[in-house]
């Protein structure tokens, strides 16, 4: 079992809290927990990012897709970042 458990991935999920994207991120964890049995690292950011990492490489990304945008003042993140379509 440890060499298994060894060379599971590690992933990492990488979200903006200001902007609300929290629950999206657990959502994702739990879905690759029970899909592929991996446990991913939840990690706060800002900046309007979710981001999801294998390693040092990023597998995923979107900035500002989730929100309307990424207010600086209101939600105190700092960055204003374009909505995608």
């Amino acid at each position: 079992m440890r060499e298994q458990e060894s060379m599971m991935p590690d992933v990492s999920i990488i979200y903006c809290r200001p902007c609300g994207y929290e629950k999206r991120a657990k959502e994702a964890a739990a879905a690759l927990r029970a899909r592929l049995a991996i446990d991913a690292k939840l990690v706060p950011g800002r900046g309007g990012i979710f981001e999801v990492k294998v390693g040092d490489k990023t597998v995923s990304k979107r900035e500002g897709a989730f929100s309307r945008r990424c207010r600086g003042g209101r939600h105190g993140c700092g960055s204003a970042v374009r909505i995608g379509k």
